[in-house]
């Protein structure tokens, strides 16, 4: 498929969610633009983030492999239009498979098909198990990185011994895409070292892997039966 344009219109955010509204600084995608449709995020939870108008945002026209471009605005469209097409609830310790988080929508497009939340999880930690450690070259276009570690105690999140606390998706140097905790924005992050060292202060040790090298493999169900039966 050929190249896409796809127009992102952005703010400056540090929010998470409800409950947990620390984060490190992003550009909250508040609406972006597709073969000439735009699409304008639902009102946040937070005040502040209403109080822009579309006006104030800042527009950032990239050129992505079509794929990419599509499954990205296919997502925005899905959980964040106004309104969105997908059910979704505000509360993030609620109904998780109905949830938009970091791991769904950045395995979601790394895979070219949608995934559940449960599954994203056990493929993010797919990632980490392949122990493909980031290099100082800035990932490639499309490509995953996982924050985690390769050992976790009493680990819920899946049956072996490693966790992926955030995924961002590589437009480039310099440029993540991301989904902002459970039931968070959609935003652009700038530099992986403050979102590696923010994980770090919550969770050590914390490492950065990337799917470079990586097949996408399907969840693993017994994996993901866990997670169900941990978090509904």
């Amino acid at each position: 498929m050929a190249n896409k344009e796809i127009t992102f219109y952005t703010h400056p955010s540090t929010f998470g969610n409800g409950y947990f509204p620390e984060s490190p600084p992003y550009d909250r995608i508040a609406g972006l633009m597709i073969d000439g449709e735009t699409l304008w995020a639902k009102p946040s939870i937070l005040a502040e983030e209403n109080n822009y108008q579309r006006t104030d945002t800042e527009a950032l026209t990239l050129t992505l492999p079509g794929p990419l471009a599509h499954t990205t605005a296919d997502y925005f469209r899905d959980f964040y239009a106004d309104p969105p097409h997908f059910y979704t609830v505000s509360n993030p310790f609620a109904e998780r498979a109905a949830q938009s988080n970091c791991h769904r929508f950045g395995t979601t497009v790394w895979t070219n098909r949608p995934q559940g939340i449960h599954e994203a999880t056990n493929i993010a930690s797919q990632i980490i198990s392949k122990n493909q450690r980031l290099s100082d070259a800035a990932p490639p276009l499309g490509q995953l990185v996982a924050f985690g570690t390769i050992e976790a105690e009493n680990n819920l999140w899946d049956i072996r011994d490693r966790l992926s606390y955030h995924t961002q998706l590589s437009l480039g140097p310099d440029r993540y895409l991301q989904v902002m905790t459970f039931a968070g924005n959609m935003g652009l992050s700038h530099s992986l070292e403050e979102t590696s060292a923010f994980y770090r202060g919550k969770h050590p040790p914390i490492e950065v892997f990337q799917s470079v090298g990586v097949e996408p493999l399907p969840a693993d169900a017994q994996a993901v039966d866990v997670l169900r039966r941990a978090f509904g």
